[in-house]
């Protein structure tokens, strides 16, 4: 099995199995939470979601439970946060009720569409009912997204009213950078056995982008700046053709880029973060096969990256404060485990699962 398991679009979908129950837990129960019960097909999803953060923080280990995490068994690191997980999503939807929120029915319908698409259409269920994970347990965690999504929605406006312009000073360095750059792609080759004869189509002759990146790196390097470069490269139509782009824009020269990004590198974010402003800094993005060529924008000289990503940085920070609320609701709940299932299951045998 993959070192990393993806949990391919559904990364933020968090929910639990819900049902009242009395002080007892049967064997079909990992966690009473309060008054609630998890079952252990929504535990194992929390797990599978646990196994994949711990994949993403050791990058290159050739068996994640010889190593540990934050000081710790990677297997224990696992068990607790899929705990953790499950105990902050019964909060979630305990403080939805508290609150009245209540599903749409346009919300109902589109966790209908979404539970067609991807557990039948898209054939989830093959894969996580190796698992041991069900359909209604699935349908349990779209359920949780909406839910997150309502309580959200709930409390953005005072959340976002509270935001000063001293927090969106302090947040942007620790999550946020804003770059300059041009990316070129990687070489392209040429399969003759991938030809499509049946429409006379060929595949475009393989181009060696090579020469270019060097040249432009030398160039980067010797100017000291990325404008002519990124001006090449919006303007010039043999670049655009081989998938050459910059962050040049009508508004703007730079991008901005935070850590909650969706197919970006975590890992480039991070090199973002502690890159020194004005130098000319190289990334190879191997998931997505470009050479980037950037250049860190320092806010303190280019005031517009605040003014003009204002209402970016509000959602942003809005949204990392909810995250810290709905985490703090777990502080006050009781959770027992069902330790069969919560403790001595084999991990490593788990998610050997081809």
């Amino acid at each position: 099995m993959k070192n990393k398991i993806k949990s391919i679009l559904i990364t933020l979908l968090f929910t639990v199995f819900l049902s009242a129950c009395g002080s007892s837990m049967d064997a079909d129960t990992a966690l009473l939470v309060n008054d609630t019960t998890v079952s252990k097909p929504v535990y194992q999803w929390y797990l599978i979601k646990a196994y994949d953060e711990a994949s993403s923080m050791l990058p290159g280990a050739d068996n994640i439970f010889s190593e540990t995490i934050e000081g710790r068994p990677t297997k224990d690191w696992i068990r607790d946060k899929a705990i953790f997980y499950a105990t902050r999503h019964v909060a979630i939807a305990d403080a939805c009720v508290k609150r009245n929120l209540k599903l749409s029915e346009t919300m109902q319908s589109e966790l209908d569409e979404n539970l067609e698409t991807f557990w039948n259409a898209s054939g989830y269920f093959r894969y996580y009912s190796d698992f041991g994970i069900d359909e209604t347990a699935f349908r349990e965690i779209l359920a949780g997204q909406k839910r997150e999504e309502l309580l959200y929605q709930y409390e953005s406006e005072q959340l976002k009213n509270n935001i000063t312009e001293s927090d969106m000073q302090t947040y942007y360095p620790k999550h946020c950078a804003a770059i300059k750059y041009v990316a070129i792609p990687f070489p392209t080759t040429n399969d003759d056995s991938i030809n499509n004869d049946s429409f006379n189509e060929r595949i475009p002759d393989p181009v060696d982008t090579t020469p270019i990146y060097e040249e432009w790196k030398k160039t980067a390097l010797r100017l000291g700046s990325l404008d002519t470069l990124m001006d090449e490269a919006a303007e010039n139509e043999e670049y655009q053709n081989l998938g050459v782009s910059s962050s040049k824009s009508e508004n703007s020269d730079y991008t901005l880029f935070y850590d909650s990004m969706q197919d970006i590198a975590a890992d480039f974010i991070e090199a973002l973060k502690k890159s020194d402003a004005g130098q000319i800094h190289t990334y190879e993005d191997l998931a997505n096969q470009y050479w980037i060529l950037y250049e860190k924008v320092d806010p303190a000289t280019t005031p517009s990256i605040f003014s003009n990503n204002k209402d970016i940085l509000i959602e942003l920070i809005a949204l990392d404060k909810f995250q810290d609320i709905t985490n703090n609701l777990t502080t006050t709940t009781d959770v027992s485990e069902n330790k069969s299932i919560t403790r001595r299951q084999d991990l490593e045998e788990l998610f050997s699962i081809p």
